[in-house]
């Protein structure tokens, strides 16, 4: 069921895109439709499917394929370097700072310093 709705949403995201008048090009490379799939699975693994749900990916992958539209293209070289700063940053606690920052501290304890 899940994998239907990752076909359906990728489906609705490619439809959309050509509705919307999106490069040919970018469409069949499927640029349009894999986030569209990701919000289509998503629908039906974590909702019972209902026409809720149903019309909840519908709109989702319909707002998905519009946004991959919309948002800036990502530099993979600086987003990268963001995603490993933040999960540094993700490895804090709020007694003992970031997960780095302790073991440095431990090890300098261990040596006598």
């Amino acid at each position: 069921l899940v994998a239907l709705g990752g076909l359906v949403g990728s489906a609705i995201g490619a439809a959309v895109a050509r509705g919307l008048g999106f490069d040919p090009g970018e469409v069949k490379a499927g640029i349009y439709g894999f986030n569209p799939a990701l919000v289509g699975m998503a629908s039906f693994f974590f909702f019972q499917p209902d026409a809720v749900s149903v019309g909840l990916m519908l709109a989702g992958s319909a707002a998905a394929a519009a946004w991959a539209r919309a948002r800036p293209p990502v530099d993979p070289p600086k987003s990268a370097a963001i995603s490993a700063l933040a999960a540094d940053d993700c490895t804090s606690d709020a007694a003992g700072g970031r997960a780095s920052d302790r073991r440095d501290r431990r090890a300098g304890d261990a040596r006598g310093g």
